[in-house]
């Protein structure tokens, strides 16, 4: 893995190009662990991104997530769009061959990271009393490895309103916009500049229930503890490393939503 990483880095430092003076469009996440939900049949979906196109099956929905407000060394970041929220579902299979990505964001402005197999799919959600999301991009999210942040930040949402300490801890996911087909419905991209990079961060205890609906029909969730913010991002550059296939449904796997 070593030498994987030295060709990680060998890019990112090659890479000279400022990160977008455009701001995405998006909100920052905070993100819920779903510690049940209601059984609902899987689907099979046809994803395409910016790393290519597949069938995959959705399985679990793993993690909720509401936008949030943050408060950090850079700013205060606000919310702008109070309808936009995600359920992270797990996806399968998990195969994909290894990838860098240079990435910029308001931890910093070239972030160097290993993307390694698929795991999850984050789906546009309506979270009553709130309406339901427009324009809201669906994601195909990727196992992320990189350096560790170790940034503190301040976060209020729908949740847990009175701003809250974290640490963000380790790059966990990297997602990018991808279209998605399911029956005879195919969901475009909107807004293909904008990705999202996941950090997981330290908890704070928290347990609510909340009746959603997407695509894949009405869910009733029992949320726990927020542990995981995701990030508006910028995807500067990227490449696979060669002869790497790696991933099956027994790979283990760091991401969050497994």
């Amino acid at each position: 893995m070593q030498k994987y990483l030295v060709l990680v880095f060998a890019a990112g430092f090659l890479f000279a190009g400022p990160a977008a003076s455009q701001p995405p469009r998006l909100e920052h996440f905070q993100c819920y662990g779903i510690q049940k939900a209601d059984p609902h049949p899987s689907a099979v979906v046809g994803l395409r991104d910016q790393f290519g196109a597949e069938e995959v099956e959705v399985v679990r929905a793993k993690r909720f997530c509401n936008p949030t407000r943050k408060i950090d060394a850079n700013g205060s970041f606000p919310i702008e769009d109070i309808t936009q929220h995600l359920t992270f579902y797990s996806t399968y299979p998990q195969t994909s061959p290894l990838r860098w990505a240079v990435t910029g964001n308001q931890f910093g402005a070239q972030q160097v990271l290993v993307l390694r197999e698929p795991v999850a799919l984050a789906v546009p959600t309506h979270k009553p009393p709130h309406e339901a999301p427009k324009g809201l991009d669906h994601f195909r999210c990727y196992a992320a490895y990189g350096a560790r942040v170790n940034k503190g930040v301040r976060l209020s949402d729908q949740f847990i309103t009175p701003l809250t300490g974290h640490f963000v801890l380790n790059p966990v996911m990297f997602c990018n916009p991808t279209l998605k087909r399911h029956d005879d419905t195919v969901t475009e991209i909107q807004n293909p500049d904008e990705h999202l990079t996941c950090y997981s961060m330290t908890r704070a205890q928290f347990k609510t229930e909340r009746d959603v609906r997407n695509q894949f029909g009405a869910q009733f969730f029992a949320i726990g503890a927020p542990d995981t913010l995701c990030v508006p991002s910028r995807k500067l550059a990227w490449g696979e490393i060669p002869d790497t296939p790696i991933g099956t449904q027994e790979t283990a796997n760091p991401a969050p939503v497994e």
